[in-house]
């Protein structure tokens, strides 16, 4: 018996931009079985590939002690491992910081460490958190205030944690992003015009230095967990690295304050309110807001169209580029006063 899931390959060819290979895994059975066995987690009974994003091949595994997750990363270097392993380790001896928010614990196997190399992958073992992810109809105003709290707490938790990976949430990585993106497909044309003029604004938007840190990178709705109406756990931290904590509260109200059609202002509201309360913004991240609003939202449309649009990448579930597209014309249309109304005083 074989279990499948849907597993992407990120190649980053110097000097060029970046592109993406995409490809179906496909691991037997007994093959999941001897990873688990390496680890102190019970006996294998059973596994079931299920959708994850990104970089990631992830399996719902059942021992005899209860429920685990498998999770197989692409590409990432050695160090990137290392990065994550000892950002989850340092958020756990942080755990009063966090409140009643768990974090995921890598799995120790017999080697003693916590992740296996498998070719040009690296494979872990976590307990399975409670809680799941909310449907986008579930998503309210007092969710977004949960998941603003949360944000701020982390970055507090881990501000003084001084892994040195980078998040790649940077004006550079866009400029190599749309650089890539085929200006010869008509239906493109528009939309590489703008992710252009979106690169000149941004050349132009850039302000004072902003507060750093270790920023999540990806704390959309499938990186959250709630059980009865309550955050309950935070996951996908692989994407973690250094950058400007202003650009991870961007990122996280484009992906909880968008409304299928428009962003909905008593969210927006709540996620910065919520996360002010903790965690006080400066005048510089004030500024800047919206411009890292902007960007993100660019970065997202660009990785959209290399990762589905191009030729070969039709055997992957589709995400459209037309999602993070809506949401930048949005941000152009508002402009930064209107902005400032639609995030609140917060802000």
């Amino acid at each position: 018996m074989r279990s499948t899931a849907e597993f992407k390959v990120t190649c980053r060819p110097a000097p060029g931009p970046l592109f993406s290979m995409l490809f179906r895994i496909t691991i037997p059975q007994d093959a999941i079985a001897n990873l688990v066995a390496f680890h102190d987690v019970g006996d294998f009974t059973s596994a079931q590939a299920i959708r994850a994003p990104g970089r990631l091949a992830c399996w719902r595994v059942t021992t005899s002690r209860g429920s685990y997750l498998l999770r197989m990363v692409a590409q990432p270097t050695f160090w990137d491992m290392v990065h994550e392993k000892d950002l989850l380790l340092h958020l756990a001896e942080r755990a009063g910081e966090l409140g009643a928010l768990a974090i995921p614990r890598m799995v120790k196997n017999a080697a003693g460490g916590y992740f296996i190399p498998m070719g040009d992958a690296y494979v872990s073992i976590f307990p399975t958190l409670e809680g799941r992810e909310l449907g986008v109809f579930e998503i309210t105003p007092d969710a977004c205030a949960q998941v603003g709290e949360a944000l701020a707490r982390f970055h507090l938790a881990a501000r003084d944690f001084h892994g040195r990976k980078r998040h790649p949430a940077r004006p550079r990585v866009l400029r190599r992003l749309c650089a890539a993106v085929p200006l010869h497909r008509l239906e493109l044309r528009e939309v590489a015009a703008v992710l252009h003029r979106e690169q000149a604004f941004l050349r132009g938007a850039r302000g004072r230095l902003t507060v750093g840190g270790t920023i999540h990178g990806g704390l959309g709705p499938d990186a959250a967990r709630f059980r009865g109406g309550q955050l309950c756990a935070l996951t996908r931290f692989e994407s973690a690295g250094r950058g400007a904590l202003v650009q991870d509260l961007a990122a996280c109200l484009i992906a909880w304050g968008w409304d299928r059609t428009a962003f909905d202002p008593a969210r927006c509201q709540a996620l910065v309110r919520s996360y002010a309360r903790v965690r006080a913004l400066t005048d510089a991240e004030r500024s800047t807001l919206h411009a890292q609003a902007r960007l993100a939202a660019a970065q997202q449309t660009a990785t959209c169209i290399l990762e589905h649009e191009l030729e070969g990448a039709s055997d992957v579930p589709y995400q459209s580029y037309e999602h993070p597209f809506r949401r930048l014309q949005a941000l152009r249309a508002l402009g930064r006063r209107a902005f400032r109304d639609l995030v609140g005083a917060a802000a």
